[in-house]
């Protein structure tokens, strides 16, 4: 998953678009696009300022500059992964700051989520699931890009579900299967969702009380769903692997995290 668009160079127009301080570099993929479209995906950003090393430009400078140029407007082509690339570079990597910043994005959309949670959580839980009306986040990198998923819990009694979010081609989204968090009054039935520190995919475990040994499931973000990819036991006295990551729950009321999270 890739940063969203932050700037354009026009191939046939480097030397005019130099002047809004943008350099061009390895152009990765050239993709054309209706010069309608073009604006208007710079104008929708315009907001968002690119203030990696040298390039700071708005994205409505961009723009401007195109608009005006009128130098092959028809067929210009968009070097779009150039910028990309360059941003990806030049961005604070994870553990150097917070997600956001250099995911405005992902900070946008997630913001969606928690501000109106009831609209995107996956109807789960247990048989005796009662929701107290309050939900949880946590975000967490679960594909290995270096940017956040969402998990999105539904708080209540017994096993809560929890839904997994993300960002692909600009567009959140949700895994339809959701995941377990919580505890059962009956029989001492736990589940627990965790990250990975390697941001390889997600964990859950699952255990009841008096068990010498617990299912540890890894999964990994599909299409639409979550797919286990592995499946182990692990002694309930034993710790378990080091890869497993607990999360931070925030509240849905508190968009902080949003901003503040590693």
């Amino acid at each position: 998953m890739r940063s969203p668009l932050k700037a354009t160079i026009a191939v046939a127009t480097t030397a005019t678009i130099a002047s809004a301080a943008i350099a061009p570099v390895h152009a990765h993929a050239i993709e054309i696009a209706p010069p309608n479209a073009a604006v208007e995906q710079l104008n929708e950003l315009a907001n968002r300022r690119v203030a990696v090393g040298p390039l700071q430009a708005t994205l409505g400078q961009i723009a401007g500059v195109i608009a005006a140029s009128g130098v092959g407007i028809a067929a210009i082509a968009l070097a779009v992964e150039a910028v990309k690339w360059r941003i990806d570079e030049e961005s604070p990597k994870e553990g150097a700051g917070s997600w956001c910043g250099t995911l405005e994005l992902e900070a946008e959309l997630y913001q969606r989520v928690i501000a109106h949670p009831a609209q995107y959580a996956v109807v789960g839980g247990s048989s005796n699931f009662v929701p107290d009306g309050t939900y949880s986040y946590a975000l967490v990198d679960a594909t290995g890009d270096r940017k956040p998923e969402l998990l999105l819990r539904q708080n209540g009694t017994e096993i809560n579900p929890v839904t997994v979010f993300t960002v692909r081609d600009y567009t959140i989204v949700s895994m339809k299967t959701p995941l377990d968090d919580g505890a059962s009054s009956g029989g001492g039935f736990r589940a627990t969702v965790f990250g990975s520190v390697d941001g390889t995919g997600l964990y859950q475990l699952t255990r009841s009380a008096g068990e010498a040994m617990h299912t540890l499931r890894t999964l990994k973000l599909g299409n639409g769903n979550l797919e286990e990819t592995a499946r182990q036991e692990v002694p309930a006295t034993g710790g378990l692997p080091q890869n497993v990551k607990p999360l931070k729950w925030c509240s849905s009321s508190d968009s902080s995290c949003l901003r503040n999270a590693n």
